[in-house]
């Protein structure tokens, strides 16, 4: 997995680069500046607005005493569409708008959701390898009350 990150981290700014030298070739300088930057301010509208209404999601859910897991994990997506929103490139900003997006975060949602359970199934199916009953770094104790 590190040398993943590793070629990542090399790999998407060199390909953003790339990508922004042959854009502002083929259409100047100012209007490349002027996608970059309007992708930007498109993000942190649609960031602000979507971030208050799952805010409303959050607490609805918990005045009706249901976990609000939905709405977390959309809270979770839009970080990171603002993350991505704050690299400068064509690429980051394209993901960041579109996991801006409703339908796309639902998609993103049900993704993770489904490897999420399929990780506890797994680690159910090992017997509860790791369980806490396991680990020998645990200490037992005794709280005395004067």
């Amino acid at each position: 997995m590190p040398l993943k990150a590793f070629i990542l981290v090399i790999a998407v700014p060199a390909i953003e680069i790339f990508l922004l030298i042959k854009l502002g070739g083929m259409i100047g300088l100012w209007p490349t500046l002027g996608i970059i930057f309007g992708t930007a301010v498109c993000g942190i509208v649609l960031s602000m607005t979507q971030k208050s209404r799952t805010v409303v999601r959050v607490q609805k859910a918990m005045v009706e005493g249901r976990p609000p897991t939905d709405a977390v994990m959309d809270g979770l997506l839009m970080t990171i569409a603002g993350t991505l929103l704050l690299i400068p490139g064509l690429i980051t900003d394209s993901l960041g708008l579109l996991l801006l997006l409703p339908p796309v975060r639902a998609g993103m949602r049900q993704r993770v959701s489904g490897v999420v359970l399929s990780q506890l199934q797994a680690a159910q199916s090992d017997g509860g390898a790791g369980a806490w009953d396991d680990d020998e770094s645990v200490i037992e104790a005794e709280v005395i009350d004067d």
